[in-house]
């Protein structure tokens, strides 16, 4: 049985900002959960992932426990920019996605449906690469580090795809029937893509690509992959 001490007695991340033209991105945090209900409550928005929508404040809060404690987590909270430089907007809470790692190499993020199709999610992406090439330890001869980051999506997100090679991802291979949807209520296929380190290759690092995925550019909802 789980020590209830465990998760709390975990190091949490430094408190960090990034800001884009029409974002800013602060670091995630437990103190989120109640904001993060609107997310996290939404079938919709866990459709792709292989976790249930959350059901209550207390479950909320352990999700955000998985994914904001621990030296690789280094998720953030998407809120929007107002003209004036500050955030959040009239009717909104603030917080409007999550973007970020909770395990090296792993790269996910979330948008609400009522913000899709904006580019938020691409602009949040593409803003926290430098930042997690700069927070990830490289690759070293010991095993320690890694020089490429990792974005898993179920073959069928589309639009989720979409983001990952907008950001200059690469489509490296399909995992057939590797992991079981509790929406769907089924086993589904994984797309791996992949972007290297700057100066760094993905065929040298053994990870070339074996064929290029569809290029359907399906509109709609992005949801996490994390």
């Amino acid at each position: 049985m789980e020590n209830p001490g465990t998760r709390t007695s975990l190091p949490k991340p430094p408190l960090r900002t990034l800001t884009t033209p029409r974002l800013r991105l602060r670091t995630l945090t437990t103190n989120d959960a109640e904001a993060s209900m609107r997310l996290l409550t939404r079938e919709d928005v866990m459709r792709w992932t292989s976790r249930e929508k959350v059901e209550t404040l207390e479950q909320c809060t352990r999700w955000l426990e998985d994914r904001t404690l621990g030296k690789e987590c280094f998720n953030f909270a998407i809120e929007l920019r107002g003209v004036d430089g500050t955030t959040g907007e009239e009717g909104c809470s603030g917080l409007i996605g999550m973007v970020g790692s909770f395990q090296f190499p792993g790269l996910g993020y979330m948008i609400h449906p009522d913000y899709a199709g904006k580019g938020y999610a691409t602009e949040a992406v593409k803003a926290i690469i430098p930042a997690l090439w700069d927070h990830m330890p490289c690759a070293s001869d010991d095993g320690i580090g890694y020089d490429y980051l990792e974005g898993l999506t179920d073959t069928e997100n589309y639009a989720s795809q979409n983001i990952l090679r907008k950001c200059g991802f690469t489509y490296c291979e399909t995992r057939e029937q590797d992991f079981y949807n509790p929406t769907l209520k089924q086993q589904r296929d994984t797309a791996f893509y992949r972007l290297a380190r700057p100066g760094k290759d993905l065929e040298k690092l053994g990870l070339l690509p074996l064929k290029e995925s569809s290029e359907a550019d399906e509109p709609g909802f992005v949801p996490p992959i994390q």
